[in-house]
């Protein structure tokens, strides 16, 4: 999902669905066989992917709107689409329409003999990806940037998944996967069942910076603590901004809205700073699910005020 300020994207709406069929996903399902296929199998059920791109002109607003306020009219337009469609999505993707990025592991990771062991984990699934692309499209050449975005969610299925390119510097070279938590938000892909820990965005600051909404976010996302992956197989190489409010200290948030549990406060402070928490062994991962999260996560800090922003517990968001 995209959200564009003026004519530095196209509209797109919700672009026209191409049927596939898609492996159950589920942490049993094999690392060995292809995720999409174009005929019917055993296990594999009827998908539509979709991309949904909106310009600012299209929502037609009276005044300039904040930047948080965008990213959360993006998130309920999509999850309206997802209540008329009658099927969930797996990854809610939010990304600034000023980006451009690069892929440097695409070339080996399409060819088998350069790829290693955690490279296999995503290897297979983003070659099945291109081939369905490129058959459905009947296209040579296709965005695998995007692609192997989408091979690496679906393969590993952290809470949040994010690129390099962001301020977390990649550990050494050839690693495939970092663990990470101080996240900027320029893109940021969200884990369908993770939503209710971390969305919708805050905007109780935004007169003061804009950048305290990704600040609040990363408070709450302590939830989902260890399961923040940076994925290094794509980069982001240059982004241009507008102006826009960033006073002070975007960190000094007011401690009335329960935004970490009461068991997880000691990590707020540490939050802060930006570090790396790990290299991942993808290998050695099983993905992210609520099983994961703690109970005092998933009773007391799945609900926002959409006035005051205070976190509480409340229905959590889940597949059907």
């Amino acid at each position: 999902m995209f959200f564009c300020w003026r004519d530095n994207c196209s509209d797109a709406n919700f672009s026209k669905p191409l049927p596939i069929f898609t492996a159950k996903w589920s942490g049993a399902a094999s690392k060995h066989e292809p995720l999409v296929r174009v005929d019917a199998a055993f296990n594999y059920i009827l998908t539509h992917p979709r991309v949904f791109i909106i310009n600012e002109r299209q929502l037609n607003l009276t005044e300039r709107t904040t930047w948080t306020t965008a990213r959360n009219i993006l998130f309920e337009r999509a999850l309206a689409e997802e209540r008329h469609q009658g099927w969930h999505w797996a990854y809610y993707n939010f990304c600034d329409g000023d980006i451009r990025t690069t892929c440097p592991l695409t070339k080996s990771l399409l060819n088998t003999s350069h790829v290693n062991e955690d490279g296999l984990v995503i290897a297979v699934h983003f070659r099945s990806l291109i081939s369905i692309q490129q058959h459905l499209t009947n296209k040579a050449k296709t965005n695998q940037c995007f692609i192997l975005m989408d091979a690496f969610l679906l393969s590993v299925s952290p809470a949040i998944g994010v690129v390099a390119g962001m301020g977390a510097p990649i550990l050494f070279d050839g690693l495939l996967t970092q663990i990470v938590y101080h996240i900027d938000a320029i893109f940021n892909a969200f884990h369908r069942d993770a939503l209710s820990f971390i969305l919708p965005y805050c905007s109780r600051y935004d007169k003061r910076s804009w950048w305290s909404s990704q600040a609040i976010l990363v408070f709450r996302s302590l939830c989902l603590y260890g399961h923040v992956i940076q994925f290094n197989g794509v980069h982001i190489t240059a982004q241009k901004h507008r102006e826009y409010p960033r006073n002070g200290d975007p960190w000094q948030i007011d401690r009335d809205m329960n935004l970490v549990p009461r068991s997880l406060t000691s990590l707020q402070t540490y939050m802060k700073s930006e570090r790396i928490v790990s290299a991942l062994i993808l290998r050695h991962y099983g993905g992210w699910s609520l099983a994961a999260t703690s109970d005092e996560c998933r009773h007391r800090h799945t609900s926002v005020n959409p006035v005051n922003c205070t976190v509480s517990g409340g229905k959590i968001r889940q597949k059907s």
